[in-house]
């Protein structure tokens, strides 16, 4: 049950789409615009959904509820030492990992920002280019990390495609994709479909600019997002050849 028209609406549309499209495949029911009003046990024990617009759903043996998660802050008293927390309960930093109470800094979960632990790390230390580490000890007073490029398990690095397109400018914007079936599925039963997408800012024939936003799904499409981190062009792409066999082999086929 979705409360809006996709799942994963934060990453880009393809994985999105995706997604659906491989739960259905697995038999899975999705209900789209299904606001969650209140949960009850009925009396065989199984649970019940009612939704906002009146629709009741279930019965169910088990509900998960993924709805995002909080910062468990409120025993810290930030208050009292002036710090102040965004809209959704996070502590707001700037660019630099500041509060807004001087001499605190806040990095990690707490400040809502890349979830994830090496952005964590970049962040405080333990790199060379900008971590609160660095500018406490004078070593790297004026760089930050950008989080929007750095690779996830969730088969992700750089922009969602709407996002470089508002940034950049639809016209400067040229998309790459491709879609197969991985050779590991070659002999099994199902058949699960790896779909690729990359961004380039930049004419596709000169491709000068780093392809460093692109989007997975698939087995060890994962691992395939961790090279646009680090400003690769699609020409590097295409001229790399890849491990076989893997689906980073994939990557130059992408048109």
């Amino acid at each position: 049950m979705l409360r809006g028209d996709t799942a994963l609406k934060s990453f880009d549309d393809m994985l999105g789409e995706a997604t659906l499209d491989m739960l259905r495949e697995e038999g899975v029911d999705i209900v789209m615009h299904a606001s969650p009003a209140a949960l009850a046990r009925g009396a065989a024990g199984a649970f019940e959904l009612a939704a906002r617009d009146g629709r009741r759903l279930g019965p169910f043996d088990c509900v998960l509820w993924a709805v995002g998660r909080m910062a468990a802050v409120e025993d810290l008293e930030l208050a009292k030492a002036g710090v102040a927390l965004d809209i959704q309960g996070f502590i707001a930093t700037d660019r630099y990992q500041a509060s807004s109470a001087p001499g605190i800094y806040a990095i990690g979960d707490v400040t809502g920002r890349a979830q994830l632990t090496p952005s964590r790390s970049r962040r405080a230390g333990g790199c060379r280019t900008g971590c609160l580490a660095g500018r406490a000890t004078g070593t790297w007073i004026t760089r930050t990390f950008d989080g929007n490029f750095r690779p996830t398990t969730a088969r992700t690095v750089g922009l969602t495609e709407k996002a470089a397109r508002e940034r950049y400018g639809a016209a400067n914007i040229t998309v790459f994709r491709s879609s197969f079936v991985p050779l590991y599925h070659a002999l099994t039963t199902a058949k699960r479909r790896c779909e690729m997408k990359a961004r380039d800012r930049g004419s596709r024939a000169a491709h000068r600019r780093p392809a460093r936003r692109g989007r997975g799904r698939g087995r060890d499409a994962a691992g395939v997002c961790g090279g646009g981190a680090h400003g690769a062009t699609k020409k590097d792409f295409d001229d790399t050849v890849a491990i076989h066999p893997t689906s980073a082999e994939e990557l130059v086929t992408m048109r």
